[in-house]
């Protein structure tokens, strides 16, 4: 890495150099992003061996002061800016570590969100099916990412801490469409409700191994809390888990909202069996 490479916290520049196999920030971006308002007096706290000047063909002034790594640390632990701990963790789990494995910060790595983001809900998905629900399914699905990835998906976002986003009880399909207001009773009635929750991109439709049509909570659904799994044990000689979908009451504003109509019930319907795929199986 020999050239300057910038980044980016929070629309503040940060640039760094590599000097004799070590990142160097430039103290005066660091002081901007910690609203530090003279370096020079910020340099002079400093040990001799965490400061330093660029050498020449770095696209830097000679005059220019930097940081290693160390300086950094020191300059942030005497910070009491409530950006100096978010800047130090962005650094540390970010910056370095993306420095250390390419020679280069991956401040283009957006190419890769689709990726990360794809594999991010599978790790959600996994863990809302082995039993956590709201924010814990999310902090262990965000440690996985950040161990597989070195990703920390959260902090990516700005997300700093969890709530539950849905606080509203549990209330079952055929009840839910009961006071909605849509056509059908008990069975037909539920599966209407699905049939809307389908055409509002909340649930999939499949056919399972068996070759019956299933329903499953799309990736949308499981982010908008107002749907998840719950784990059902049953006994048929053999004890076995069934996996059941679990409905929030806070659906029914979003139902009613859809405006549907008994036609287009009958049309979905249709459609349902026509465009169900099959279920992939994993090896």
């Amino acid at each position: 890495m020999s050239n300057v490479i910038p980044f980016d916290f929070n629309s503040c520049q940060l640039r760094v150099v590599e000097q004799d196999g070590e990142p160097w920030f430039v103290l005066a971006d660091v002081c901007r992003v910690l609203e530090l308002s003279n370096p020079t007096v910020v340099a002079e706290r400093l040990d001799e061996d965490e400061k330093g000047n660029p050498k020449s063909g770095l696209g830097l002034r000679r005059d220019q002061l930097l940081i290693n790594e160390s300086g950094l640390y020191a300059v942030v632990l005497r910070s009491d800016k409530p950006t100096a701990k978010p800047f130090r963790r962005w650094v540390t789990h970010d910056v370095l570590p993306s420095i250390r494995k390419t020679g280069q910060y991956l401040s283009q790595r957006s190419s890769g969100y689709p990726e990360l983001a794809k594999n991010h809900r599978a790790r959600l998905q996994l863990a809302r099916m082995c039993g956590l629900k709201g924010p814990k399914a999310i902090l262990a699905a965000n440690s996985w990412t950040e161990r597989e990835e070195g990703v920390d998906v959260l902090g990516l976002v700005g997300v700093t801490h969890l709530t539950s986003s849905v606080q509203s009880a549990e209330i079952t399909a055929s009840e839910l469409g009961v006071r909605a207001g849509l056509p059908g009773k008990g069975k037909g009635c539920a599966q209407n409700v699905n049939l809307c929750l389908w055409h509002l991109g909340l649930l999939d439709t499949v056919y399972d191994k068996r070759g019956s049509l299933a329903w499953r909570i799309s990736s949308k659904g499981m982010e908008s809390g107002h749907l998840e799994y719950d784990d059902v044990t049953k006994k048929h000689g053999q004890r076995s888990s069934v996996q059941t979908i679990v409905y929030r009451e806070s659906l029914l504003s979003l139902i009613q909202g859809a405006g549907l109509v008994e036609e287009d019930f009958k049309q979905l319907k249709i459609r349902r069996k026509a465009e169900s795929p099959l279920e992939e199986v994993a090896a």
